[in-house]
């Protein structure tokens, strides 16, 4: 019987119960760091708890022991959770500066960052095999996803043909629709590669760029679950941690 139960602990990672725990600890940590509300408690813990179940097999199968499994479990539900504010951010009504600090690392552990550093490399490696595109990606993505864009990335892409009507193209102005940001993605690939694209060439480049790149850090054997949605979250970690 003793055999059974520790197999079992094994093969799921957690129990029912410390699952049920580690979610009420996150959702606990986030609400109090003011980034989700206290009435929405008992909502995101469910929803976190039933995405880990519906994608257990994968979680599981994802796991090399190089920490502990609670650790690892700790960092998917912190990630899952992530995923869900960035969902439900707008209903919530939190304030925009609430919605800029979740691109931090703040309410993270150090043991959690171990994990996200890890993803980090994993992410940083799959975008250098892009080779002559690479710093075009980032870039893109970048901007794509709203970032406060760092001028070396566009220097890197323009090559010193960049003027102030260029570097203007990359500036945030509160929130872009997404035809605007291709507008203005399409402009610079046109100045810079000398072409004559349209919004939809553009659109449809960034996004089999965003589907390879997922379809990587998924692979192999499904060892991971990344979304456009997570990967986001990812690319951002990604990008803060490259300008410091």
């Amino acid at each position: 019987m003793q055999v059974t139960e520790e197999l079992t602990i094994k093969d799921t990672l957690i129990t029912d119960y410390e699952l049920l725990d580690l979610a009420n600890r996150i959702v606990s940590r986030f609400i109090a760091n003011r980034y989700i509300p206290k009435r929405e408690r008992e909502d995101v813990q469910m929803a976190i708890i039933e995405k880990f179940l519906i994608n257990k097999s994968r979680i599981i199968n994802r796991f090399q022991g190089k920490s502990k499994a609670s650790t690892y479990c700790i960092a998917v539900l912190n990630r899952m959770c992530l995923e869900i504010i960035r969902k439900e951010i707008k209903h919530w009504n939190l304030s925009e500066g609430k919605h800029k600090e979740i691109r931090e690392d703040c309410v993270l552990n150090s043991e959690e960052n171990l994990i996200i550093k890890d993803e980090i490399r994993l992410l940083k490696d799959i975008i250098a095999l892009f080779y002559d595109e690479k710093e075009k990606i980032v870039l893109f993505l970048a901007y794509y996803y709203q970032l406060n864009v760092n001028n070396d990335d566009i220097n890197n892409y323009c090559l010193g043909e960049c003027d102030n009507n260029f570097y203007e193209l990359f500036t945030i102005n509160d929130k872009e629709s997404k035809a605007t940001i291709f507008a203005n993605l399409t402009i610079a690939v046109n100045k810079i590669e000398n072409k004559n694209l349209k919004n939809d060439a553009t659109r449809i480049w960034l996004n089999k760029i965003i589907n390879t790149i997922i379809s990587k850090l998924n692979y192999p054997l499904n060892r991971a679950n990344y979304t456009k949605e997570s990967l986001q979250i990812l690319f951002e970690y990604y990008y803060n941690e490259k300008e410091h």
